[in-house]
């Protein structure tokens, strides 16, 4: 029916004609468009909750991170803390040893002399008890050689 009144409307009618099926056509391409446009737009939102997903998971581990790095460093300052103590106690032990190597030296040269002392007084008391020996094995034979001298006079 539209179509014969475009007949009888000429060149005019077949324009019309063409433009109302590049209407349609123009219509019927943009209807796709919209549809292709709306399922981009689904994966772009998928892609955003996957990006924000991701974003705070690594902020989460960022934090995760960030407090394991204070509690190594707080662990790091203990640690410099114990190794200066350390450090001290093995000064003081080191002034404490060289203190009392210093008095076993002294002690050491003193038990030297003590025993020099001993030694030369063990060799002189030697040579006394050696004396009086030999004077009382002396007198002992005088003493014989006089008992003798008496009985042979008697």
């Amino acid at each position: 029916m539209m179509e014969d009144g475009l007949k009888e409307l000429g060149p005019t009618g077949v324009f019309i004609s063409m433009m109302a099926t590049a209407v349609a056509g123009l219509s019927a391409a943009v209807a796709m468009q919209w549809r292709h446009a709306n399922k981009v737009y689904g994966y772009r939102l998928a892609e955003r909750d996957t990006l924000n997903k991701a974003l705070t998971d690594n902020a989460t581990a960022n934090t995760a991170l960030a407090h394991s790095i204070a509690e190594r460093n707080k662990a790091t300052t203990e640690l410099s803390a114990a190794v200066n103590a350390l450090t001290l106690s093995n000064k003081l032990l080191h002034e404490r040893l060289l203190v009392t190597m210093d008095a076993l030296v002294k002690d050491n040269d003193s038990m030297a002399n003590v025993v020099r002392a001993l030694s030369e007084s063990i060799r002189t008391q030697s040579g006394i008890i050696t004396e009086a020996r030999n004077s009382a094995q002396q007198a002992a034979g005088n003493v014989a050689e006089l008992k003798a001298l008496m009985y042979s006079r008697q």
